[in-house]
């Protein structure tokens, strides 16, 4: 099967039909390397030049939370193969998920930051949750930019995954106040704490391959 590859140099933009190819993609593998501690910084440059670099839509190491992690997001068609193992002598762990994308990937804005959430939902409660806030996005993303909505295939079905945009932490702390001090923001959140088990943040940079940053 022919393999189109989207190669990214430094902080190169993205084309335009590549970047629409990204933004309409409906599946993604997420693949978290996790190296030995201190260790990340090797891993990185071993995978920007033994890693599987097709349709990559972003790469990241963990600033805040789960340490030495390197995350790789990459779109699928629904026929894909499977990514090549990557293997390297301070690789620990290997965690891959695949993805169902809820609205189109927003490429376009700051990324210099990434946050990226994880949110478990009640069973039988996932719809309602999804809904809801796909429907609140705009009031959010009047104070920062919502990347991409997943919820994910494999594993436990019952979560919400999502990542925004930051140009840097300030520029999130920023963003978060003014969210918390919309009324219509806290008139969705209201609605959605009872339909959740757990909730779980990183902090993340992206690595000099990444195509959002």
């Amino acid at each position: 099967m022919s393999r189109e590859t989207f190669v990214i140099v430094g902080g190169s933009t993205l084309a335009a039909a590549t970047r629409y190819k990204l933004r309409m993609a409906a599946l993604h593998d997420l693949t978290t390397y996790t190296a030995a501690p201190g260790r990340i910084a090797e891993l990185v440059e071993a995978y920007a030049v033994q890693g599987d670099h097709v349709r990559l839509v972003g790469a990241w190491t963990c600033e805040f939370g789960d340490l030495n992690r390197l995350l790789v997001l990459q779109s699928q068609p629904p026929d894909a193969e499977v990514t090549p193992d990557f293997h390297h002598e301070v690789l620990r762990a290997v965690e891959r998920r695949r993805l169902r994308l809820a609205r189109p990937l927003q490429l376009d804005g700051p990324a210099g930051v990434v946050e990226f959430r994880t949110y478990s939902i009640r069973p039988g409660d996932l719809q309602t949750y999804l809904g809801r806030m796909l429907a609140a996005l705009p009031f959010r993303e009047r104070y920062s930019r919502n990347i991409g909505v997943w919820t994910p295939m494999d594993g436990d079905v019952d979560q919400v995954l999502h990542l925004w945009g930051y140009a840097d932490i300030s520029d999130r702390m920023r963003a978060r106040t003014g969210a918390f001090a919309d009324e219509d923001w806290r008139r969705y959140i209201a609605t959605i704490y009872s339909l959740m088990r757990r909730m779980n943040s990183q902090i993340l940079l992206p690595t000099r391959f990444s195509p959002l940053k």
